[in-house]
């Protein structure tokens, strides 16, 4: 996916938009766990996800809380298709 595509989608999300094109909302709770070089289980600030039918691109973006000496970052994903439960 294009930077931005995923960038409209992401803006999408801060917008406002309906609930099957932009959208798909916040999750209440939200873990991301990294492993490799730096291991830890963080919690999310922030976890929104968005669609666009119109070209069929979803994005998910996440907002991690600084936890010991992991500082707090946003990553954001984007995929083909809506954004599952399982994404």
């Amino acid at each position: 996916m294009k930077v931005s595509t995923l960038a409209a989608i992401l803006a999408v999300v801060a917008c406002g938009g309906s609930a099957a094109d932009g959208p798909i909302g916040p999750s209440a709770s939200c873990t991301i766990t990294l492993s490799g070089a730096v291991s830890a289980t963080l919690k999310c600030a922030a976890a929104d996800a968005a669609y666009s039918s119109a070209n069929n691109q979803g994005g998910v973006s996440l907002t991690a809380v600084p936890s010991g000496t992991v500082q707090s970052f946003t990553m954001a994903l984007g995929t083909t298709g809506q954004p599952q439960a399982t994404t």
